[in-house]
């Protein structure tokens, strides 16, 4: 039986109760676009600096630091500059080849480091898989942003999810294509409606663009076939909801004020143009009629001037105000460091208050330290989402398209952006050694953590062996 949305005459766009969320979504949106115009858009009837209500043909100077893409970008390379190790806990073989392909052929870690991007920036996002024989011989990893889904939980548990995306803009008129993931089946449905109504149902047939999308799925899961990801919880603005906080939050009016400075400075630097003022006899016509100074011309003959020599008639006037610069760029400078901070990361993890010679594992750790925390905290969510849409991948794969091997549920580690210094490790493992507090194979792998166990093993045989310590017992030597 094929599961149905409620049917009405107007559906208010989003759902009244995830209004004030979606206000949010659209906020955040805006900063992270980077794009000036629709900062202005959003703080249309606002307060702050983007609020300013500019006039027809009125040009002002107002300049936007994108530090909120930065912010959104460096936490996405903080999680997967490395890709994680993934692996299977029952060692199989043929499933594992499987889905290190499947990975391969769907570009898997690339998407992650996309929606880890715009995880920061709106709080969440969404890896649902998608299956289409016609475009490829795989299940596809998709992603869909947090403001285009309404989630559902039941004590934390994600229990479905209804996503919506305008296929069509009509001006007046939107189409939305509603896709409503349910524990075994996804059901597809095409809307007609306006901004704020998702309007009526209408036939999946009736637009090119859906005419493909069949209206009911049966998925083969026990589960959804998608899963959420929260960038960080809890959400302090909507307690006690499931909702990822982005990486923005009550940092809005700081970087309001950020581009207020940026665009102040540039005001003074556009202000502070050397103007030179100076009597018409300095001046000549061009051949249509226009008065022109020549800046290299070296003398000027012939000046007359009825109010005697040495007044403004004979001489030239340069004025050039002052550019506060050391002033400005103090503010912007405090104002960033606050706002990184007040985000998670460290200073120095954006290159600001960096000196001195290139620094070891350790001291990169000791300065980013505060942007390796919050980006350790937020691969505890990453993590298990990655583990539980592998898993669903394989299920896809085995179901629609016969793949090999057992589906399960795969160990996702997720690694550490700031790899130690050589040096550092092999002192420590030094130090462990003569204290008697690691074995060789430990140590083997410690300073190769990239080894199978196979070439562990034969490397732990040959290092005892130049040891001398593979030398049989001489009180065991001919002992049946």
């Amino acid at each position: 039986m094929a599961l149905t949305m409620m049917k009405s005459a107007r559906t208010p766009w989003p759902p009244a109760k995830w209004s004030a969320i979606y206000d949010l979504y659209c906020e955040h949106a805006a900063w992270y676009s980077g794009d000036p115009a629709v900062l202005l858009a959003f703080y249309a009837q606002k307060a702050g600096f983007w609020a300013q209500q500019l006039e027809a043909n009125e040009r002002r100077v107002m300049v936007h630091i994108p530090v909120a893409n930065d912010i959104c970008r460096t936490s996405s390379r903080l999680l997967f500059s490395e890709h994680p190790k993934i692996s299977l806990p029952s060692g199989n073989q043929t499933t594992q080849a499987r889905l290190e392909a499947l990975i391969e052929a769907d570009g898997v870690y690339a998407k992650l480091s996309e929606a880890a991007e715009t995880c920061a920036a709106l709080g969440g996002v969404f890896l649902k898989i998608n299956w289409d024989s016609k475009l490829a011989n795989h299940p596809i990893l998709s992603i869909a942003q947090a403001d285009n889904a309404i989630p559902e939980w039941r004590f934390s548990v994600l229990q479905r999810v209804t996503f919506h995306k305008v296929v069509r803009d009509e001006g007046n008129v939107l189409w939305t294509l509603v896709e409503r993931h349910e524990p075994g089946a996804i059901v597809n449905e095409l809307y007609r409606g306006m901004s704020g109504d998702l309007g009526t149902p209408v036939e999946l047939s009736m637009l090119v663009e859906t005419q493909d999308e069949p209206p009911y799925v049966e998925t083969g899961l026990d589960g959804l076939a998608c899963v959420y990801v929260p960038n960080v919880r809890p959400n302090p603005r909507f307690r006690g909801l499931n909702i990822g906080q982005s990486d923005f939050t009550n940092l809005e009016g700081m970087m309001d004020s950020l581009d207020q400075v940026w665009s102040s400075w540039m005001r003074d630097i556009h202000l502070g143009l050397g103007r030179i003022m100076a009597d018409q006899s300095f001046f000549q016509t061009d051949l249509a009629g226009k008065w022109q100074f020549d800046l290299q011309r070296e003398a000027y003959l012939g000046l007359n001037s009825i109010a005697g020599a040495g007044s403004f008639k004979d001489q030239i006037v340069v004025n050039q105000f002052a550019i506060r610069a050391a002033e400005h760029e103090l503010t912007v400078l405090n104002l960033m460091r606050q706002i990184f901070g007040l985000a998670g990361y460290a200073p120095q993890t954006f290159g600001m208050d960096v000196t001195g010679s290139a620094a070891s594992g350790f001291a990169i750790r000791t300065m980013e330290r505060k942007s390796i925390l919050t980006a350790g905290a937020k691969a505890d969510y990453w993590g298990p989402a990655i583990a539980n849409i592998l898993h669903i991948m394989l299920q896809i794969d085995k179901t629609q398209f016969g793949g090999l091997g057992t589906p399960e549920r795969p160990v996702v580690q997720m690694q550490d952006s700031v790899n130690d210094d050589d040096v550092q490790v092999a002192q420590s493992v030094d130090l462990a050694r003569r204290a008697t507090a690691m074995s060789v194979e430990v140590a083997v792998r410690r300073l190769n953590p990239d080894m199978s166990d196979d070439m562990i093993n034969a490397e732990v045989l040959r290092i005892q062996g130049e040891a001398g310590q593979n030398v049989p017992d001489a009180v065991q030597v001919g002992l049946p």
